[in-house]
């Protein structure tokens, strides 16, 4: 395989890495609860910001017994942060739609190569937004609730970290049935 092939097909990888963020990244009410109502977590965090709307919120709020002004600061947080958001998705899904135009067009490695470290600067700028987003979350839960919130993560990461070496055994046991 050349190196022009191999530089494509890293370039698709993570283009399909990156809408798969991008489906975070959207609103909550685009998959009516299902995928933000806090079920498909990744690497132990909150699926951004948007979390903190519906189910997500509400499971938030029952945890860690939010106050009712608290719940309303978070949706004003999440509000603006979603509305400040959108520039950014938009720049990420053009970005990726010029990777594949590219790809498709047989662009050169050069260009294959740029655009990748576009869609992946986009990306980054995508992921420190939602970060943002959250540390103004936790900045409206008092001492209490950032421990119980930092002990739920730590729970997610753990069973994440369980699973995946699940998978990973039953890997090597395919792969070596298979040899």
């Amino acid at each position: 395989m050349n190196s022009v092939k191999k530089i494509a097909i890293t370039a698709i990888a993570i283009g399909a890495v990156g809408f798969s963020a991008l489906s975070l990244a959207h609103p909550a009410d685009r998959h009516k609860g299902g995928w933000h109502g806090g079920k498909h977590m990744h690497h132990g965090e909150m699926a951004g910001a948007h979390f903190y709307q519906g189910r997500g919120l509400e499971r938030m709020a029952k945890q860690l017994e939010l106050t009712d002004a608290q719940k309303e600061e978070i949706k004003k947080i999440v509000a603006e942060s979603r509305d400040a958001a959108k520039p950014l998705r938009e720049k990420l899904q053009a970005s990726m739609e010029a990777e594949r135009t590219a790809f498709a067009d047989d662009s050169s490695e050069r260009e294959l190569k740029k655009l990748a470290r576009a869609t992946a600067d986009s990306r980054v700028d995508l992921m420190l937004h939602h970060r943002a987003a959250q540390e103004k979350v936790e900045q409206v839960l008092n001492d209490d609730q950032k421990t119980r919130l930092e002990q739920q993560r730590a729970e997610r990461k753990a069973k994440m970290a369980e699973r995946m070496e699940k998978r990973q055994g039953k890997r090597k046991s395919d792969e070596s049935v298979t040899e």
